[in-house]
């Protein structure tokens, strides 16, 4: 049987680090409600751990100015690795990019607005080091937001 245990550990003492983590453990408990989550600190972070939150031992996509430009990295696999970003905003980007990309659907904002399916959550595997094409979020066509 594959061990479905996640010990999340976080990078970081800020609020949101903090909530980063604890939406990815609400988030994987849902995916696969067999898997044991714990989360701890970064004092306490095992060889075999994810690490959720700001970090400068790997090296992904440089940004031009990191308090206002995003770059995510993801390096998940067998229920440890890393999710980090170029700013705290950026490791939030990143935890929901990794479930967008096993599968998760959020059509609108709160939990009402999210799909996420059941699956062996040992068996996901994300590798993403990127940066947005714009620094902005929205699109304006003629005065209308899409």
């Amino acid at each position: 049987m594959t061990q479905k245990t996640w010990n999340i550990c976080t990078l970081g003492s800020s609020k949101t680090i903090g909530f980063a983590a604890s939406e990815f453990a609400r988030l994987i408990s849902l995916m696969d409600p067999e898997a044991a989550v714990n989360v701890s600190n970064e004092k306490k972070c095992g060889e075999k751990s994810l690490k959720i939150g700001l970090t400068t031992e790997i090296s992904f996509p440089t940004v031009e100015d990191s308090k206002i430009d995003d770059g995510i990295y993801i390096d998940v696999q067998n229920c440890a690795g890393i999710i980090t970003g170029a700013n705290e905003r950026s490791v939030l980007i990143a935890v929901y990019r990794f479930f967008r990309e096993v599968g998760c659907v959020f059509v609108r904002p709160g939990r009402s607005g999210e799909f996420i399916p059941k699956a062996d959550s040992a068996s996901l595997c994300v590798k993403i080091s990127e940066t947005p094409a714009y620094r902005h979020r929205g699109l304006c066509l003629e005065g209308s937001n899409c």
